[in-house]
Order: C-alpha cells, then sequence, then structure tokens
C-alpha cells in the first residue's frame, strides 16, 4: 500500500502528467486549425533581404539543438511596404546546425519567395504555409503523458503500485519499452518515406540548373566521458547548393540527394563528392510537379538511407526485447 505521503505526491504526479497531456492537446488542435486557416491566405511577390545562421557563442556540438535561422523578407500589400520574419506559423523551433543550414540555404540574400499573408491583417505573413514539421512527435509525446496519467491515476485509486501480474515488474517500467518501440515505428516510417522518394523521384520533371556553392564543412564535437575528461573530434560533410527556376519563379536548394547527410571522420570522400559538383556546373534538377520547391539532383542515390533502417532497428528491436525481458521477469514472480 501507498504511505499517505507516496499518495499525496502520486496524485500531484497524476494532475501535472494531466494538464501537460491537455496542454498538448490544444497544441496539436491549433496547429490543425492554423495549418486549415493559411491555405486561405494570399499570396504576393517578395524578396530575402537578410538570412543568416545564428548559434549561442558556446557551441560544442552541431548535434546540438541550439540553432536558429534568422531571416528577414520585405513584400507590398497595396501601396505599403511590409517586412517579415516567419517562415512556419508560429514561433520557429530550435533545431541542429545542419537543418538550420539547410533552411537557410533556400532563402539567400536577394532571393525572390512567394510570401502568404492574413487578407485582414498583412502584417501577418509566412514563407512556407505547409509546415514540414512533423506532428508525429507531438502525437507521441500526448500518448506518452496521457498513459502516465493514466498510471498514475490508476494507481491512485488502488492506493498501492499495480503490477503486470502479481510478483511482475510495474506497470511504469512499460515506458522504456513503449518510448523505443514507437520511436523505432516512426524512424521506419521515415524510412519508408525516404524509398518512396527514391522510387518516384526519379520519374519527376527536370528543370536546368546551376551549383551556387559547394564546399566540404568542417566541424569540431567536443565530448565529454564519465571521468570528465573532453575529447574533440573533426567531422565533415558536403554542403553543396543549387538554383533552377520553374516557369518563371527561382528556386534555391541544398537537398543534393535523399536520405541522411553523411558524416566523414576524414575530407578525402566528402572533397571527390565536392569535386564532381563545382560551383557554376550546370545539372539537372528532379523536381515534384505539386511543389515545385522540393527538388534533389541525385534521385536514385540511396546514400544515408540505411542509416535511417538501423536507426528504426534498433530502437524498435530494443523496445520489443524490453517488453520480453518484462514479461519474462513477471514469469519468474
Amino acid at each position: 500500500m501507498l504511505s499517505a505521503n507516496a499518495l499525496l505526491w502520486t496524485r500531484i504526479g497524476a494532475l501535472v502528467a494531466f494538464l501537460i497531456a491537455a496542454n498538448l492537446v490544444y497544441a496539436l488542435w491549433k496547429a490543425r486549425r492554423q495549418a486549415s486557416s493559411i491555405r486561405q491566405w494570399l499570396i504576393v511577390p517578395g524578396e530575402i533581404i537578410a538570412c543568416e545562421v545564428t548559434a549561442p557563442k558556446v557551441h560544442t556540438s552541431d548535434e546540438e539543438t541550439d540553432c536558429s535561422v534568422n531571416l528577414r523578407y520585405r513584400y507590398r500589400v497595396g501601396l505599403k511596404d511590409f517586412e517579415g520574419s516567419h517562415i512556419h506559423a508560429g514561433r520557429e523551433a530550435m533545431t541542429t546546425r545542419l537543418l538550420a543550414e539547410q533552411t537557410a540555404a533556400k532563402y539567400p540574400v536577394g532571393s525572390r519567395v512567394d510570401v502568404h499573408y492574413r487578407e485582414n491583417h498583412p502584417a501577418t505573413s509566412v514563407l512556407e504555409p505547409k509546415d514540414p514539421r512533423s506532428l508525429s512527435a507531438l502525437i507521441a509525446f500526448l500518448a506518452l503523458f496521457a498513459w502516465i496519467a493514466l498510471v498514475l491515476v490508476v494507481h491512485s485509486i488502488a492506493g498501492h503500485v499495480l503490477l503486470l501480474r502479481d510478483g511482475g515488474v510495474p506497470f511504469f517500467a512499460l515506458m522504456l519499452p513503449i518510448g523505443c518501440t514507437v520511436i523505432g515505428i516512426l524512424g521506419l516510417r521515415s524510412y519508408l518515406q525516404t524509398r518512396r522518394k527514391l522510387q518516384s523521384s526519379a520519374k519527376w520533371p527536370t528543370a536546368a540548373g546551376t551549383i551556387t556553392d559547394s564546399e566540404v564543412i568542417e566541424s569540431q564535437n567536443t565530448e565529454t566521458d564519465d571521468k570528465g575528461r573532453e575529447t574533440v573530434n573533426t567531422e565533415y560533410r558536403v554542403d553543396i547548393r543549387f538554383a533552377y527556376k520553374v516557369g518563371l519563379r527561382e528556386f534555391h536548394s541544398s537537398n543534393w540527394k535523399w536520405g541522411w547527410t553523411a558524416i566523414y571522420r576524414n575530407r578525402e570522400k566528402p572533397e571527390k563528392i565536392v569535386a564532381a559538383h563545382p560551383a557554376g556546373k550546370s545539372v539537372q534538377v528532379f523536381y515534384d510537379p505539386n511543389e515545385p520547391a522540393t527538388a534533389v539532383l541525385e534521385p536514385a542515390n540511396p546514400q544515408g538511407t540505411f542509416v535511417q533502417f538501423v536507426f528504426s532497428f534498433v530502437f524498435g528491436g530494443g523496445g520489443l526485447l524490453m517488453f520480453w525481458v518484462l514479461s519474462k521477469l513477471g514469469e519468474g514472480g
């Protein structure tokens, strides 16, 4: 049985988890409603006047989500000029340096863009009405905190910690395998989406394009072991940017292939890739006819896709393995 103090904290925990879940439900509802509203906004031409990736002064790893894109654009509605800074609706989330640079590559200073603005309030605008940021993570967190709230409420009502079976492990022990399994499922979904892109993008229409920038990016990541000793690792990756025109609209991108960005421990291989895509080279760009801003140079290049599969296999398989271990522990009790 739970003591009076433990029961009190269990109820407080249930209330906190419930409030977090309720807030996530509201955020999900607001995001869906906002996405539906933006589809009705009007469009005017605009121009990028500033775009840079900002990072904190102390930046120890490019894998940290501490970077953002500082962007401004100018547009005119009627006889009045406006300036905007939003790529997507809502507050822009912090992200990794790599993802921030990929976003910035789409909006070089001086490039022309389509600005979507609210008719009754022209100062409110975005560049991308369709937010590519998936709601999957939000839904996963909602499911997690709903589960926590449910378990704590049941514990409060029962007055003791519930077990999977007599002598078994507590229900709370299921949170880790459930979390790993969900991550594995999301990773597998991402992998399958990438595989579909590999097949479909090869059939997309093409446009003439030009490599605008091509270089090997060097970064240093600091890792600290259990004893507090720091190790600095130098990593390299390829950054290829290109421009292309569909109709009268010019687009910019750094998405030269599908799959995750490869990280190298030496410069040899990335330099070979950059040498094959020098700045100024004319290229054939495959673009999505439904969304011309989505394009790729090498649609059949599978580099980086297998890592997605391994990621989903490790987390999904690890989650299922933990489920099996917990079931055996319960039987042993």
